[in-house]
C-alpha cells in the first residue's frame, strides 16, 4: 500500500452553498455525540414477522442505557449508551401485521392473518407475512384493512413517542422512517429523518413511488409546511449498482439540477451497518489491504442474486462525482459518511461482545438460536455484522444542533467502537500545531471540518489535513491513520491510499509498504490485549501529489487493532469451531467523511 508522509489535516477556503466558511466562537466547543439512525421494531412489518414485539419505548429505553426485560429472567442492556436515535419504520404497509394481532382491530380474526401471526412459530409467522406482500402485489383488498389510515395512525404514534422520549440536552430522539424502494431486487432504501415533523401526516412510501427524485418531492412539499428533513441513502452494497449512478431513475443522464437536490436532500449517505460496509469492495480496489471488511453482497430483494459490485459502493460514487465535476462542471455525489446499525430486534446491538441478535428475541437472542441459522438469501446468519455508529461534532445533544451537523456533513461514521476522529483540511496548517492546547480552536479559524468544499488557493500550495484520533475509552488500540484520496485525471478515475500515522513505531517503506500491527486475539476464548496499537493518533500531512488543476476528494480512515468479532464470541461461548468463511479477528475502524477540492 503506498503511503506518504504524516497525518493530515485539510482546510477548506471556501464553502459549499449553504454552508458557512468562517470559524465561530463556539465551534471549538462542539462535542462528539454517538447514535444511531436506522433502527426498527414491531411496527415495521419484516421484523414483526421475525417475532420482534419490542415496542418504541423499549427501543429508546435501551439506547439509553437501561436493562430491558425481554421476560424469562433474561435481559439486555447497552455497555455505551448512545447519544441520539432515530426509529426508522418501513414505510410501507406501516404497521399492518402487527394490527392484525391488536384485539377489537377489525382484522383481529382474520381466518389466515391473525392465527398465524399471533403463532410464536416464526415459520408460521413468515408464511403469514408472504402471503400478505403477495395479496398487495396482487392488488387485493384485504376486509376491513385500510392501509392509508393505518399508515397515518401508526406515524402519529410513532412522532408522539419520538418527541416523549427527546430529553435536549441529555439524549436526542428523531421523528423518522424508512422509504424501502427496490428495482429488479435492488437496494434504493433512504431513511428520511424529521428535525421536526410538525403538521406531518403521512410517511411518503416506495408504495406511492420508487424514484427517489418522487421522494425529493415529497422532502419538498414537507419543507414548505415547516417540516426540515434529511434523506439518507443506505446498503448501497446490494443495489445492483443503481445506487451511485451518472443517471437518474429514468435512465437519463443527470443535470446539475438532479445533482443539487440530490446534495441538497441526501448530505450523507450509510457506509456500514449489519448487512455490511460500503466503503468499497475488493474487486474495485485490489489495492487496498483492507478493502474485504465485512463484504455482503448477496441482494436483499431478490434472494440468492449477488449484485452488481459498480455503483454500489461509496468510494467508486465518491470517484463518479469528482469525475462529473472535472468533465461537466458539477458534483451529483457530494455526501458524507454515518454508520447505523438497521437492527429488525428493536435494539442497537452494535458491540462485537454485546451482540443479542438482529432480528427479534424469539428468533436470535441467543448464541445458541443464532448459530447455524442460514438468511433468507442462503448466506450464514453469522455474515451479518456487528454495526454502526454515527459521530456528530455539535455544541449540545439536541435535535437542531444534532440534525445541522448531519446536514454540514460534520459527521463520521464508526463499524461500533466509540472512536473519537476530528478532521480538518486547510493551506497553512504545520506540524506543531498540535502541540498547541487551543489547536482546536486555530484548526477551525484556519480551515474548515470533515464535510466541506476547498477552492483553488492562488500560489498553487498543496492542500494539508489534520487528523487526530483516539481510541474507544472501553475498546481496543488504534492500528493506524490513513487518508483516501480520489480524483479524475483525463477521463480517468485514481485512488490512493496514504498512511499518515502508525502506531509503535512503524514506518513505511521503501516500497510504500507498512508493517502489520500484529493481533493479540485468543480466538478459543474470544479475548484480546491491548500490548500493541495507540490510544491517541495525530498528524498533519501535506498531498505530495497534489495539482491544482484537478478536483479530488479526501477522507481518513482510522483502524483498530484486531480483536475477535461477534460470531467468535458466539463460537467460544458454545466450544464451537468459527466456519472457514468467517474471520476470527476483524479490525473495527472509523470513516471521517470527505473533504473535496475545486479548482
Amino acid at each position: 500500500m503506498k503511503t506518504v508522509s504524516y497525518i493530515v489535516c485539510l482546510c477548506i477556503l471556501a464553502p459549499s452553498p449553504g454552508i458557512m466558511g468562517t470559524a465561530m466562537a463556539s465551534d471549538a466547543d462542539k462535542k462528539v455525540f454517538f447514535g444511531d439512525l436506522h433502527l426498527h421494531t414491531r411496527y415495521s412489518n419484516d421484523a414483526f414477522f421475525l417475532t420482534t414485539e419490542v415496542d418504541l419505548d423499549d427501543a429508546y429505553r435501551y439506547a439509553r442505557g437501561e436493562a430491558v426485560n425481554l421476560g424469562d429472567g433474561k435481559s439486555v442492556q447497552i455497555d455505551t449508551p448512545l447519544d441520539f436515535l432515530a426509529v426508522t419504520e418501513h414505510a410501507e404497509n406501516l404497521g399492518a401485521l402487527q394490527s392484525f394481532t391488536n384485539p377489537g382491530h377489525p382484522l383481529y380474526d382474520h381466518p389466515e392473518f391473525g392465527r398465524l401471526l399471533r403463532s410464536t412459530n416464526s415459520d408460521d409467522r413468515m408464511k403469514a407475512w408472504f402471503t400478505f406482500l403477495a395479496a398487495q402485489r396482487n392488488g387485493e383488498t384485504l376486509e376491513g384493512f385500510d392501509e392509508l389510515a393505518l399508515r397515518k395512525s401508526v406515524w402519529s404514534v410513532i412522532v408522539e413517542s419520538a418527541d416523549r422520549h427527546n430529553d435536549p440536552g441529555r439524549f436526542t430522539t428523531f421523528a423518522a422512517y424508512e422509504w424501502t424502494a427496490y428495482i429488479n431486487g435492488g437496494n434504493l432504501h433512504r431513511n428520511v429523518i424529521f428535525k421536526s415533523a410538525n403538521g406531518t401526516e403521512l410517511p411518503f412510501s416506495a408504495n406511492d413511488s420508487n424514484s427517489p427524485e418522487d421522494l425529493w418531492t415529497y422532502l419538498e412539499a414537507v419543507a414548505e409546511n415547516g417540516s426540515e428533513t434529511l434523506a439518507i441513502p443506505h446498503n448501497s452494497n446490494v443495489s445492483d449498482g443503481r445506487m451511485f449512478t451518472t443517471r437518474n431513475s429514468l435512465g437519463q443522464p443527470i443535470d446539475e439540477s438532479y445533482a443539487g437536490r440530490r446534495s441538497r436532500h441526501e448530505p450523507v449517505v450509510e457506509i456500514t451497518q449489519n448487512k455490511g460496509t460500503s466503503e468499497t469492495h475488493p474487486l474495485l480496489s485490489p489495492g487496498d489491504s483492507f478493502s474485504s471488511f465485512e463484504i455482503f453482497s448477496n441482494l436483499i430483494g431478490a434472494q440468492s442474486r449477488v449484485g452488481r459490485i459498480e455503483g454500489s459502493y461509496v468510494r467508486e460514487g465518491l470517484l463518479l462525482g469528482v469525475d462529473a465535476e472535472a468533465g461537466r462542471g458539477f458534483n451529483p455525489l457530494m455526501f458524507g459518511f454515518v454508520g447505523s446499525a438497521d437492527s429488525h430486534g428493536g435494539y442497537s446491538f452494535v458491540e462485537e461482545d454485546n451482540v443479542n441478535g438482529f432480528a427479534g428475541p424469539d428468533y436470535d437472542f441467543t448464541p445458541e438460536s443464532r448459530w447455524g441459522r442460514q438468511l433468507w438469501n442462503g448466506l450464514p446468519y453469522a455474515s451479518l455484522s456487528a454495526s454502526g455508529v454515527t459521530g456528530v461534532w455539535a455544541e449540545t445533544n439536541t435535535r437542531e444542533e444534532i440534525f445541522e451537523a448531519i446536514e454540514r456533513r460534520e459527521t463520521y461514521a464508526t463499524t461500533g467502537p466509540r472512536i473519537r476522529v476530528r478532521a480538518f483540511a486547510g493551506w497553512d496548517f504545520t506540524p506543531e500545531i498540535l502541540k498547541r492546547a487551543g489547536w482546536v480552536s486555530e484548526a477551525y479559524a484556519n480551515g474548515v471540518p470533515m464535510g466541506r468544499v476547498m477552492t483553488q488557493r492562488p500560489d498553487g500550495q498543496s492542500p494539508r489535513l489534520l487528523v487526530w484520533a483516539v481510541k474507544d475509552p472501553n475498546g481496543a488500540n488504534l492500528d493506524r491513520i490513513q487518508i483516501i484520496k480520489g480524483w479524475s485525471d483525463s477521463g480517468t478515475q485514481k485512488t490512493k491510499i496514504f498512511d499518515v500515522a502508525l502506531s509503535d513505531g512503524r514506518v513505511v517503506d521503501k516500497d510504500g509498504l507498512v508493517e502489520a500491527v500484529g493481533n493479540s486475539v485468543d480466538v478459543a476464548q474470544a479475548t484480546y490485549t491491548n500490548d500493541i496499537g495507540a490510544v491517541e493518533l495525530k498528524t498533519v500531512w501535506t498531498d505530495p501529489d497534489f495539482n491544482p488543476e484537478v478536483p479530488a476528494f479526501y477522507y481518513v480512515r482510522v483502524i483498530e487493532i484486531p480483536t475477535p468479532r461477534w460470531s467468535t464470541y458466539d463460537a467460544a461461548a458454545l466450544k464451537a469451531d468459527i466456519p472457514e468463511e468467517l474471520p476470527a479477528s476483524i479490525q473495527e475502524r472509523a470513516f471521517a467523511s470527505p473533504f473535496w477540492y475545486r479548482p
